[in-house]
């Protein structure tokens, strides 16, 4: 045990570097810098959520083969080339080559990460070290918003080098970690866990309506607090001189979610704590719709963030627990697939929106929002009601 617990605060130390995103502060405004506009930044997202949903399950078939360690350090490599790129980008065609390039790292980070971590956590200990991996990656954002007034003077292109160095000392950390034998249905051939996905997915059909909701949410809340955001500060008069902080702000109330999710379980319980992620998601929406001012806009992203953060850990946990025979990394690619699709969907919506402004492109968030909102809470119910007649 104290070797997991020494494992899991490598990987820790790995995801805080792999975060110190230093252009994070400006990202639209770096792609918009160098020649893409808004629209075309959604579009760039669509096609990246469209090659992770091609490359999802090929990758957890090859987790299930090569391990997790080794899966880890691949998508780790993949990494470290999408930054060079992003590095030295300039038009749409080199960031859609970079966000492509980025697609198959994520993919194949893809539940991956998160089978390791709770591979040698345990089951008990299963939603406090999700929590605390979430809220790591944002520890490190929250860095970069304390650093960013002091490295914006190396201007976009420096910025964007300083995130590669890091995420590079990520990648090398991930080599001292160790790896996990494979699970009995690792070892199922390609056909046998085919059929064993297809139970696990079709079997439970409000779970995974449950989760194309909550990719809803995930994706509404991402292209609102990273896309969206400095557009929506610049339009309001603010400064870009407080842009660092204003991610700052943004990235502390994603650290305290994740710290936070476990204990908001316990107290709450689970379903009135989801519940309370959704409704306060849904509210900062319609602030953010209704277009209230400067002091609405900086109130409602950072609240927006709280929700989905505090809300992503139980989702995370509910995944993990519905693997069935199937395997955990083929299982949890293929829910993975599913959220993709969903993003991929919302994105544009949400970036065609922002042909009449972005007042048009939160008013769209709203409106796919709610009736995820709506169908997640049926879809729980029943997941509850079905738990309790097996």
């Amino acid at each position: 045990m104290k070797s997991n617990r020494g494992a899991v605060r490598l990987f820790y130390v790995s995801a805080f570097l792999e975060s110190l995103c230093f252009y994070a502060p400006v990202a639209s405004l770096y792609r918009l810098e160098y020649g893409v506009s808004v629209f075309q930044i959604t579009l760039i997202e669509s096609v990246c959520f469209i090659l992770s949903l091609l490359l999802e399950m090929p990758w957890g078939f090859v987790t299930a083969r090569v391990g997790y360690k080794k899966t880890l350090l691949a998508a780790g490599a993949l990494e470290v080339l999408a930054a060079v790129l992003f590095w030295r980008a300039r038009g749409f065609g080199m960031f859609l080559a970079q966000r492509c390039v980025l697609a198959a790292a994520i993919s194949g980070f893809s539940g991956c990460d998160v089978a390791y971590l709770c591979r040698l956590a345990g089951t008990e200990q299963e939603h406090r070290v999700v929590g605390g991996y979430n809220a790591v990656g944002y520890g490190g954002l929250a860095a970069v918003g304390l650093l960013f007034p002091l490295a914006r003077g190396l201007g976009y292109r420096g910025l964007a080098f300083l995130a590669l160095v890091c995420t590079l000392g990520s990648v090398l950390l991930r080599l001292a970690l160790p790896e996990i034998g494979a699970e009995p249905q690792d070892t199922l051939g390609l056909k046998e866990q085919a059929a064993a996905l297809k139970k696990v997915l079709l079997g439970n059909r409000p779970f995974l309506a449950f989760v194309l909701c909550g990719a809803v949410l995930t994706e509404v809340e991402h292209t609102f607090t990273v896309f969206f955001a400095s557009p929506a500060w610049a339009a309001a008069g603010i400064s870009e001189q407080w842009y660092g902080l204003l991610n700052l702000a943004l990235n502390l109330t994603g650290l305290a979610a994740g710290l936070c999710s476990a204990r908001l379980a316990r107290r709450a319980g689970p379903g009135r704590a989801v519940a309370l992620c959704w409704a306060l998601a849904l509210g900062c929406c319609c602030a953010l719709a209704l277009g209230a001012g400067a002091a609405a806009l900086l109130l409602a992203l950072p609240l927006l963030r709280l929700a989905a953060e505090s809300y992503r850990p139980f989702e995370q946990v509910f995944k993990n627990a519905r693997t069935g025979c199937a395997g955990r990394a083929v299982a949890l690619s293929a829910y993975n697939m599913a959220a993709s699709v969903t993003g991929a969907a919302v994105g544009p919506l949400l970036g065609a929106g922002t042909g009449e402004g972005l007042q048009k492109g939160f008013a769209m968030g709203v409106c796919l929002l709610a009736p995820a909102a709506l169908a997640a809470g049926i879809c729980y119910k029943r997941m509850q009601k079905g738990n309790r007649t097996q």
